[in-house]
């Protein structure tokens, strides 16, 4: 006996061991899928209503005023991309080097949040007056508050999310795309008229913007994560390392916007308004879809990346990894089903009038996973100073798209802007993956992709 007692003993500890770590790895699974259902409450409830706002001014309006409106709300988006220009994104940054450094910059961030939105409204107007006389620039000032609420919006979700209130943030999305529907409702119950669809979206802007103030108050004072009140005092060279920071995120935000949303206009100027309008309907199906790894790598994963970058590198590569696996399949199975049952979703959301747009769904549904793995490789490229790369290969493809729309929509319309909008997310992917290649992992950039086991631990314990 006193032979297998030492054997016994070591059984009973590795047993006892490993049912230790069993529980501990069950209790990570467990806070890890409670977060990400909460987190899947409020992602599904913010594209809910914000695909609803578009199915519900879709049927509203006709194809014809519907692209109207859209491609001048895109155009004003154009600008919208200026207000701001990176400031949500600098302040993710700099407080990833401290919360004592960050306040110190609150309200050299807020002139410099201002001083840009001010700076895009003057733009929209003189550019409008000067390059296109034909627009109706009464509709462009009824909906430039939109540009304080894109500002505002955008600082007060880089606070949430430098605070780790990621459930705060979800609501506070539910509550921008559920305030567009609230103040459309006015056309619905018939207080307001089709014709007043821009003092209503302007409305809703109005309400978000009042809605941040809150934030650049707590910017003002210097309060951010701690109780604690640091001095926040505007000069110039806190200004000039804002704007350091902040240029390279507010191109890449332009030709994000180029890229995406400008497609609308040039249908709608270089062909016509209605297919301007079937094409955002099937678009905006796409987008909606797009709002899930917008979410989890924008909102929730990019301000520990920024952090991880500095201090636990190893981190960022589990995540970059193993979120490439995770977006590529779930990708392909929405991409697949929005595919097979275009015609249904077109039918049923949008009515007849739309039906049209259902073939364009079905061919836009290939870039679904694409931009799911584009968004993983985006926020990596945000980090340290990849940016600068990431910002020449964004700018590179939007110029390209651009000019492909300019050359091919009066030829063969709506069906060069989908053929382009392919081809343009498998050379921004290609881009992307070639830079995080050679500028930082390998022939690690490709390993690991569906290793799911990996990022459960990562994620729960921070």
């Amino acid at each position: 006996m006193a032979l297998w007692d030492p054997i016994t003993q070591c059984g009973s500890y590795v047993i006892t061991k490993a049912l230790v770590y069993s529980g501990y790895i069950l209790f990570l699974m467990h806070k890890f899928l409670a977060y990400l259902s909460s987190l899947w409450i409020t992602t599904a409830l913010s594209a809910s209503l914000a695909f609803l706002f578009q199915t519900s001014l879709a049927r509203l309006l006709t194809p014809k005023t519907l692209g109207e409106f859209n491609s001048t709300l895109v155009y004003l988006l154009f600008f919208g991309a200026m207000a701001g220009f990176g400031a949500d994104n600098a302040l993710l940054k700099i407080f990833g080097k401290g919360t004592r450094y960050g306040n110190k910059h609150g309200l050299s961030i807020i002139y410099y949040a201002t001083l840009t939105t001010l700076i895009s409204f003057v733009l929209l107007i003189l550019v409008t007056y000067l390059l296109f006389p034909n627009m109706n620039l009464s509709n462009l000032v009824i909906l430039s508050p939109t540009l304080l609420a894109l500002t505002s919006f955008n600082i007060q979700s880089a606070i949430l999310q430098i605070e780790g209130k990621y459930h705060q943030l979800g609501i506070l999305q539910i509550f921008n795309n559920g305030m567009k529907l609230g103040c459309l409702s006015f056309i619905y119950f018939g207080i307001a008229s089709n014709n007043d669809i821009y003092y209503v979206y302007s409305l809703s802007s109005m309400f978000i913007f009042l809605l941040s103030i809150k934030s650049f108050i707590r910017l003002y004072k210097g309060n951010i994560l701690k109780d604690r009140i640091y001095s926040s005092k505007g000069n110039i060279e806190r200004m000039k390392r804002i704007s350091i920071t902040a240029i390279p995120f507010g191109l890449a935000s332009i030709a994000h916007t180029v890229y995406f949303q400008c497609v609308i206009f040039l249908l709608s100027y270089l062909s016509e308004p209605e297919m301007a309008g079937l094409y955002s309907v099937a678009f905006n199906i796409i987008i909606a879809t797009y709002l899930f790894p917008a979410i989890i790598y924008q909102k929730i994963l990019l301000p520990k990346i920024h952090r991880w970058s500095n201090i636990e590198p190893k981190k960022v590569l589990a995540i970059y990894q193993v979120g490439n696996g995770m977006m590529l399949t779930i990708g392909l199975l929405i991409s697949v089903t929005i595919a097979y049952f275009s015609d249904q979703i077109i039918s049923i959301f949008f009515g007849e009038q739309y039906k049209q747009a259902a073939t364009y769904l079905s061919l836009l549904a290939i870039c679904i996973p694409i931009r799911f793995l584009i968004s993983g490789l985006d926020t990596i490229l945000s980090t340290g100073n990849l940016i600068k790369y990431k910002l020449y290969c964004m700018l590179t493809v939007a110029v390209i798209n651009a000019a492909l729309n300019v050359i091919f929509i009066p030829i063969f319309s709506i069906y060069s802007t989908i053929f382009i909008a392919i081809l343009s997310e498998i050379l921004l992917l290609t881009l992307f993956l070639t830079v995080i290649y050679f500028k930082l992992y390998g022939k690690n950039t490709f390993k690991n992709w569906f290793c799911f086991s990996t990022v459960v631990k990562n994620i729960s314990n921070n």
